[in-house]
């Protein structure tokens, strides 16, 4: 959060997905995260988020493993995504709600 002006979004599926991505050898290496450390991690960001169900939205996601992204999407209007995911990025869904990191820096001039 900055300032108190972002809020982290996420469901039970996307924070599942963040401790497998945390987990993955390569990653962990690249970032320096240890076994000892991985879990504090998660449980900070688990700490920051807050956690909805939302229903299917009934528009189908580019890849069906990130409907879950598109149902948070479709439930909560002011929510945007942040990712380097291209297909995602290049849907036509959810126009200005899908940003890369600098976009996404940019615009909250973070």
């Amino acid at each position: 959060m900055v300032s108190g002006q972002l809020q982290l979004l996420a469901s039970e599926v996307l924070l599942e997905e963040y401790a497998t991505t945390f987990w993955r050898p390569k990653l962990a290496k690249l970032h320096g995260y240890t076994p000892e450390k991985i879990p504090g991690y998660l449980a900070s960001i688990r700490a920051l988020t807050t956690v909805i169900e939302p229903p299917p939205c009934g528009l189908p996601a580019p890849d069906p493993g990130d409907q879950h992204l598109w149902d948070l999407l479709a439930e909560v209007p002011d929510a945007v995504l942040v990712t380097g995911d291209t297909a995602l990025r290049q849907s036509n869904h959810f126009p200005g709600r899908i940003l890369t990191p600098r976009e996404f820096v940019e615009r909250y001039d973070l």
